[in-house]
């Protein structure tokens, strides 16, 4: 849908700000609000996986021959370029609730779907895609064998820190298995967690540490690390099955050393008086490292409590729905208004995301900084961390940027400013060109 964007109306304000000079201020007013205009439809593009036609639209929010000080003065038109350009679009079939994961390096997508009724029998494969060609690389796990029973996963499988692996796991064996990320071959199961009765396993991911010579999950009554080489069972720790105390694994921390939450003091509605966040070492010793029972009221679910992995900070849920950011000595950095579901830390740790509570479509996100100041994001465009799905119905998956690096998803860097401008227009067919020049931002 156009909005402010028909020719004759370029046109027209053409003429109107080459006459005007009197009202300088609000002419450059009007035009901004016109490059955000376009900036939008280039978003909505976008969230459809048209991405040709979002970079269209991206430069037709700017001049022609834009200056430096264009690109900051039109910084919607020039941040939805970046996104545009450093965006692809993956389609994948898909029935049922999506998980996916997008390795480090960006050459591989882990997508598979997870069913919320058991009775329901059939759906896809849970499978592995080469982003930049569209192309499957491999089925990894039967949609059967991933849906067993219909329990599901708390979070997606995981990548190991230089790409070369995924380690998915399956409930129907409660085994992990990995693969190896460039064609899909199942190298080795990591086993040992158990099962209860006839419902399936509980698994609760907690990935590689840093270097991925090691992986954690949490299993019923236990959390196991396995050596990666080996598939060997490195320590098993021993968890209580009781709701006070609470015990689940946080991840491994910058350090690579194993942190589990403790909660206990459960009240009537399910939150808890006290948390300590312990480190638990190969040896089955417990060391406490943070005891937030006395600066923290109350907190709600140790499942909820997540980590940055790759700097000492730590997102806290101690409300509804307020998460509280803290580092790992003990300083708390800020408060950030967001759910609890999926709580996920950009890669350098100053940002994280969650669902928003206040909204009627729970796919829509919200995106702040560790401090608590929240950046405005629209739907779909707000998980900034590599990967976002781009269609209302779910049938599209954008592999796109992370919002404090310019990574596109081959993990090489784009330029910025007027130089990604050059980049983009140099490379463009003619006809492309005129399509933009037929419709565009005015020269000041």
């Amino acid at each position: 849908m156009r909005h402010l964007r028909k020719p004759a109306i370029c046109g027209a304000l053409a003429i109107f700000l080459g006459l005007s000079g009197a009202a300088h201020a609000q002419d450059a007013r009007l035009l901004k609000l016109l490059s955000e205009d376009f900036a939008r439809s280039s978003h909505g593009h976008l969230t459809r996986c048209d991405r040709g036609t979002a970079i269209i639209d991206a430069l037709r929010g700017l001049p022609a021959d834009p200056s430096a000080d264009d690109m900051q003065t039109f910084d919607a038109a020039a941040q939805a370029l970046l996104n545009a350009v450093g965006s692809r679009a993956l389609r994948i079939p898909r029935t049922f609730r999506q998980i996916t994961s997008v390795s480090p390096d960006g050459r591989r997508v882990f997508a598979g779907e997870q069913r919320f009724d058991a009775a329901v029998e059939d759906g896809q494969p849970w499978s592995l895609f080469d982003p930049q060609t569209g192309a499957l690389v491999a089925d990894l796990v039967p949609f059967d064998e991933a849906n067993d029973t219909g329990v599901m996963l708390s979070e997606p499988p995981v990548f190991s820190p230089d790409g070369s692996l995924i380690a998915v796991p399956v409930i129907s064996d409660a085994s992990i298995r990995l693969f190896a990320a460039e064609d899909g071959r199942e190298l080795r199961r990591l086993t040992g967690l158990q099962k209860r009765g006839n419902i399936g396993a509980t698994i609760l991911p907690v990935g590689f540490n840093g270097d991925g010579s090691r992986y954690a999950a949490y299993g019923i009554g236990m959390i196991l690390v396995w050596d990666v080489a080996t598939g060997q069972i490195v320590v098993q720790h021993d968890v209580p099955l009781s709701n006070d105390p609470s015990i689940y694994p946080v991840g491994w921390d910058h350090l690579d050393r194993l942190l589990v939450s403790v909660q206990s003091g459960r009240s009537d509605d399910q939150s808890y008086t006290s948390q300590v966040i312990e480190i638990w070492d190969d040896t089955g010793a417990r060391q406490p490292l943070l005891d937030l029972s006395s600066a923290v009221e109350q907190t709600v679910g140790p499942l909820f409590t997540h980590l940055s992995p790759r700097t000492a900070h730590m997102a806290i849920p101690v409300g509804r729905p307020v998460l509280q950011t803290w580092t790992l000595d003990g300083t708390r950095i800020g408060e950030v208004p967001m759910g609890f579901g999926y709580v996920v830390f950009t890669p350098d740790g100053k940002g994280v995301t969650a669902w928003n509570p206040d909204a009627a479509d729970a796919r829509v996100r919200r995106f702040s900084l560790i401090d608590g100041s929240e950046v405005p994001v629209q739907p779909h465009d707000s998980i900034p961390f590599l990967h976002y799905v781009c269609d209302m119905d779910g049938e599209g998956l954008g592999i796109g940027l992370n919002r404090f690096g310019n990574a596109t998803y081959t993990g090489a860097d784009l330029p910025t400013g007027r130089a990604l401008y050059d980049f983009v227009w140099t490379n463009l067919p003619q006809q492309v060109r005129d399509l933009v020049e037929s419709d565009r931002l005015p020269g000041q």
